[in-house]
């Protein structure tokens, strides 16, 4: 699941912090010419696992847009 896109260390620092007991895994991306990150959040057997999880994140994800997506289009750096 993609939580955000970061492109300040203090975001993905919050991040790491929020989710210190779960795996986050970063994964490179340019923004605007500038080296951002995707933060995403663990990785689940099915979308429905998934989903279950993106709704038990903290409203500031989920307004913020955090989505379900498979690793294929996460690790698409064109997207």
């Amino acid at each position: 699941m993609q939580l955000l896109t970061a492109c300040q260390p203090d975001t993905i620092r919050d991040a790491q912090r929020s989710f210190a007991a779960q795996e986050i895994y970063l994964v490179t991306k340019q923004v605007k010419g500038r080296s951002c990150y995707r933060v995403c959040l663990g990785t689940f057997a099915s979308r429905e696992a998934a989903g279950r999880a993106l709704a038990e994140l903290p409203a500031l994800y989920r307004s913020g847009g955090a989505s379900i997506r498979p690793v294929s289009e996460i690790l698409d750096r064109d997207r």
